[in-house]
């Protein structure tokens, strides 16, 4: 419906009227992506994957990172290059690392909007945006010293100019040097870009075969060209990939050792992830799994193509120009590498999977803004309030639960309740600088040991009590298997130690060693059970 009053203005001062109102929506959606992120940016404890990145944007040289760690790492070097530049300015503390993930994580919100408003209008693209704003995932992103709210702001980056491109038919200079800046800086971001660079691929085949022969040939034929580009910048990159995925020296596998063959269900749950990270499977998630989906086919079935009406079968056959690229975007980079862990190697993480997100919040967006033509057109407010909020109130919930192993807290409470203590950490297959507790702790108050090393815990804690040391053990719950735990008990129990002290912290067992009384009043050996939310009180053996 048009408004009387913005129809009877001219329309240089509708045009500016419209504006101003977009430059205030968004800046109200940043206002919450900003202040969503900087709250709690500090409450997780640090772990592995951080502390990895830290270590090496610190303590490796720039042409290391470019040249040794595409060798070590399945990711990308980008942003290692861009958190060694970080923080050489503003340092290697938790807030000051975690603050660069914040500026991308605010930068996909505003990048979002303005493919919204791309594609669709205003209203699209202000409930898409908020819905990236509060997206569980997302804001967990934007909290972690880690690539994905990079590769997120990229992939949005990257699809605005392909709309550009292929939507608005702009073949400027600027606007081919934008996409193939942003598909080029994606590729070396993360490798599951090149799944969104497939899906673009793929609907380009579909929008050229909607066209008109000549449109099409044309579109084509650019398109061939881009494409060639794109690919020869990112040649190192797709080299060293190649590689991996033929097993060549020094690669053993495709495929990082730590993904496991993904089963269906994992599909329902990355999209649930999609609005609430974490370990929140409730309620919340199946509604927000079924309004998506719905408000999804919604937008499907109503979207129309303002400039084009259906002639050919396709268009007939298929939703909207517009719709079907969203779901394009949402089905390719989900679906592709998911078939390809179950028949190939196992690649697929939801949280690889971040930029399928981008299509399903636009889809659920436009599906809302669709029901304008409805005759509950006047409560699409209130259908995107709901959604919002309930958004929301995932939010309090993810940051006021622990969702990292609270390797911090372990720490402090051993040094709080300890003296002069020195901690003996398992878990995990990476060297020992990599571990949260020997970061934070100090290398020369922690010995790391690899849980495939289990076994010689027992030795490890003998040498250390020899020298008069008090022992601490603290154990990864999620990187650690039963019997790796049972051989630590008893490798503990052989030399008549035993648990004499227990700090309850997330998914960290920490114990207090302390030796049997002659009598053998305290031989009891205490086995790791799982423990709940640091208390900060040490419970006694």
């Amino acid at each position: 419906m048009t408004d009387p009053v913005r129809s009877a203005l001219p329309d240089d001062v509708s045009e500016r009227v419209d504006d101003f109102e977009s430059v205030a929506l968004l800046g109200a959606v940043l206002v919450v992506a900003l202040v969503v992120r900087l709250r709690a940016l500090t409450a997780e404890s640090l772990w592995m994957d951080e502390v990895y990145s830290i270590t090496y944007a610190t303590e490796r040289s720039t042409l290391a990172i470019l040249t040794e760690l595409p060798l070590e790492d399945p990711h990308p070097p980008l942003y290692y290059l861009l958190l060694r530049g970080w923080t050489a300015v503003f340092g290697a503390s938790k807030v000051a690392t975690r603050s660069l993930s914040v500026v991308f994580g605010v930068a996909a919100v505003g990048l979002l909007f303005a493919l919204g408003r791309r594609l669709y209008d205003r209203e699209t693209a202000t409930i898409g945006a908020a819905m990236l704003a509060l997206s569980g995932m997302h804001l967990y992103f934007s909290q972690d010293t880690r690539m994905y709210s990079l590769y997120t702001a990229l992939a949005v980056a990257s699809l605005y100019w392909y709309v550009r491109l292929v939507f608005d038919g702009d073949r400027s200079r600027r606007t081919v040097a934008g996409y193939v800046a942003a598909t080029v800086l994606l590729g070396y971001t993360h490798v599951f870009g090149l799944f969104l660079v497939l899906a673009q691929n793929c609907y380009l085949v579909v929008h050229a075969l909607r066209s008109e022969r000549s449109r099409a040939t044309e579109l084509l034929r650019d398109w061939v060209g881009l494409q060639a580009v794109t690919a020869l910048l990112l040649g190192p990159f797709l080299a060293v990939l190649g590689m991996r995925l033929l097993g060549y020296p020094p690669f053993d596998s495709a495929s990082p050792t730590w993904i496991p063959v993904p089963e269906p269900g994992l599909l329902v749950d990355t999209v649930a992830r999609y609005f609430e990270y974490g370990w929140l499977w409730d309620s919340w998630a199946i509604g927000f799994i079924v309004a998506s989906l719905a408000l999804a086919g919604w937008a499907l079935f109503s979207d129309a193509d303002p400039e084009h009406s259906p002639t050919g079968r396709l268009d007939r056959l298929l939703p909207s120009r517009r719709a079907t690229f969203l779901l394009v975007v949402l089905v390719v980079p989900v679906v592709v590498p998911f078939v390809v862990s179950l028949t190939v190697e196992p690649i697929y993480r939801a949280k690889y999977t971040a930029a399928a997100s981008i299509g399903l919040f636009l889809l659920v967006a436009r599906g809302i803004a669709e029901l304008r033509w409805t005759q509950i057109g006047a409560g699409r407010f209130a259908v995107a309030g709901l959604l919002l909020l309930a958004m929301a109130g995932s939010v309090v919930v993810l940051q006021g639960s622990p969702q990292n192993p609270q390797w911090e807290g372990a720490v402090e409470g051993v040094e709080r309740h300890g003296e002069d203590p020195h901690i003996v950490v398992v878990g995990g297959e990476v060297p020992g600088r990599f571990y949260p507790t020997v970061h934070v702790a100090g290398g020369e108050s922690t010995t790391a040991v690899r849980a495939s090393e289990a076994d010689t815990v027992g030795e490890v804690v003998a040498e250390r009590r020899a020298r008069g040391d008090q022992v601490w053990l603290l154990v990864s719950e999620w990187r650690t298997n039963r019997s790796q735990r049972r051989a630590i008990s008893e490798q503990l129990d052989s030399r008549d130690f035993w648990y004499d002290g227990q700090l309850e912290y997330f998914a960290v067992w920490t114990f207090r060693i302390g030796n049997v009384t002659e009598d053998g009043s305290n031989a009891e050996n205490r086995r790791p059970t799982a423990v709940g939310r640091a208390d900060g009180s040490l419970r006694g053996g």
